[in-house]
Parts: structure tokens; C-alpha cells; sequence
């Protein structure tokens, strides 16, 4: 064959190739459909009804989710289609999320989507500091602070000097319901600054401070009391354990319908409080600071 022979016959070839390159993509592309197809059929969740099988991913979630891709709700993106649109139609499932200070550089475009597949829905957000704060995160928070209804703080890093809310103002609180503060056992907690973020909280429902000394401020007697009209219930120190401080703090709070107290405290201070603003008391879990206490005079 000759050259000009040989060189069509290539190009015929190549032309041959391609149509058979392009017969094979449609090929795969046919086969995948077929076989989501499959996997919708055999998929009892893809089966259920959307409010029902989001209900089944809602209990999968832990209190605050990770946003990791091997934990829910990020691993439910990466199983099938058919989950992958059931989760991202259910706006609950991203209406919670634990952050962790320092934290991974990209963190601010995935906690923008995050909260942006939340909608409206009121948010539930686990703020754990171990080292410096990222100020872009912060601020996505802060833009979604008027949806916040739970908080929890921690703090597990110590630096001489370090407040727990430096670098981490969230700003007016107006939704949350429910807060929890808690440090590492060798932090202690600002008396100004907790009666700062509770000034944020008008509507807070409930609060516990677990585990955390509060640090007695030389100028706290010059701070405002801060009123908490809603507030039912106010603990300190750790679940089912004597209750740890909080005698300070309590000075300094108004709380007119307050149901549920777990406090350390003296006899004088907790019966000044009592009688300064009566609470609806139904549950007082209590530790004596020092001398007896006359449940008399508190009743």
C-alpha cells in the first residue's frame, strides 16, 4: 500500500475510534442510570416517603455533628443519589454542628453551604476552643446568630492572660434557648465576661455551667444586673455531682421565674436572692458553702 493509502486508512481508523469512544461513553452512561435505577428499587429508604426516611437520617445524627465526609450528615452524600437527595431536602439535617478551634483552612466554605441547607430552621451550634480562633468562622456564625437556640462552649486550652471569649464575639442572641459553658479544669471563667453573654440571651430558657471556676472580677460590683425573664433553669457543676460555684454569678442575676436552681452557695447569699426577686422554685439542688442552712427562712 502506498503512503496516501496507508495514511486513509489511519485516519478511517481514528474516525472508527472515536464514534466507538463516544457508543461506549453513552454505554456507561446508559448502564449508571440503569443502575441507580436498581438501587432505587432495591433501596428500601428510597422507597419510603421523603418525611419518613428524612426521619430515619434524623436519628442517625449525633446532639452536634462533625462536618467530617466519614461522619452523618456529610456521609450521607457520598452513598447514592437517591440518599444524597433525600438529605439535602431535609433542611434539619444541617441545623447542628460541633466546630473545633483551630480548625481545617476550607472549614468557612463548608459551614456556609452547611447553614445555608438549614434554611431558617433555628440552629444548634458546639463551639470547642484548643487554640487560636478563626475569625472567618466566627463571622459566618455571627451572621446566623439571630437563628441560634442552643450553644455550648468549651474551652481546653490554657494561656496565661487568654479570656475563653476573646476573638469570639457572636453578638445579640436573640433566639437561644438553651446554653451551656464549659472549660478545662485549670480555666477560670470571667465573671464580666459570662454576665456579658448572658446580657446577649434575653431569652434564655435554660443554662448549665458544668465544670468551670468563676473568676471574681475586681469591678464586678459596678456591672448591671442582667435580667433574665425566661430563664427555668440555672445549674452549676456537672450533672448528678454537688454542684460547683456560681454564688458570684448569681449576685448579679434577676431571674423572676426561675424553676430549677443547683448552685454552691452560703445561707445569707442564697436567701438575699430569694428574697430580692421570689422564683417559682420546684427544684433546688444545693451544696452549703459554709455554716447551716435554715430552710425555714428560704421557704
Amino acid at each position: 500500500m502506498s503512503v496516501q493509502e496507508l495514511r486513509a486508512r489511519i485516519a478511517k481508523l481514528d474516525t472508527e475510534i472515536d464514534v466507538q469512544r463516544e457508543l461506549l461513553k453513552k454505554l456507561e452512561c446508559d448502564k449508571s442510570l440503569a443502575q441507580r435505577q436498581l438501587n432505587n428499587v432495591l433501596d428500601p429508604v428510597a422507597r419510603l416517603p421523603l418525611e419518613i426516611s428524612s426521619e430515619i437520617f434524623l436519628q442517625s445524627l449525633a446532639l452536634f455533628p462533625r462536618h467530617g465526609v466519614q461522619h452523618v450528615p456529610m456521609l450521607l452524600l457520598s452513598i447514592c443519589n437517591a440518599w444524597t437527595n433525600i438529605a439535602l431536602s431535609t433542611p434539619l439535617l444541617w441545623t447542628a454542628i460541633q466546630i473545633n478551634f483551630p480548625c481545617a483552612r476550607g472549614l468557612k466554605n463548608i459551614l456556609s453551604v452547611w447553614l445555608e441547607r438549614a434554611s431558617s430552621w433555628p440552629l444548634s451550634i458546639s463551639l470547642q476552643v484548643e487554640g487560636d480562633v478563626d475569625e472567618g468562622v466566627v463571622a459566618i456564625i455571627r451572621r446566623h446568630a439571630h437563628q441560634l437556640k442552643s450553644l455550648e462552649l468549651l474551652h481546653e486550652m490554657w494561656r496565661e492572660g487568654e479570656d475563653i471569649w476573646d476573638g469570639a464575639g457572636l453578638g445579640p442572641l436573640p433566639s437561644l434557648e438553651a446554653l451551656t459553658i464549659r472549660s478545662d479544669s485549670r480555666w477560670s471563667l470571667s465573671h464580666y465576661h459570662t454576665l456579658e453573654l448572658l446580657r446577649l440571651t434575653p431569652n434564655l430558657i435554660e443554662c448549665s455551667i458544668p465544670a468551670a471556676n468563676i473568676l471574681i472580677d475586681d469591678d464586678i460590683s459596678i456591672v448591671e444586673k442582667v435580667v433574665l425573664p425566661k430563664l427555668r433553669r440555672l445549674m452549676f457543676g456537672e450533672p448528678e455531682k454537688y454542684p460547683v460555684g456560681g454564688q458570684e454569678l448569681l449576685e448579679r442575676l434577676s431571674l423572676p421565674n426561675l424553676e430549677a436552681l443547683g448552685i454552691y452557695a452560703s445561707h445569707g447569699d442564697l436567701l438575699a436572692f430569694l428574697q430580692e426577686s421570689p422564683p417559682p422554685l420546684l427544684e433546688l439542688i444545693l451544696r452549703i458553702r459554709h455554716g447551716a442552712m435554715d430552710f425555714v427562712a428560704l421557704a
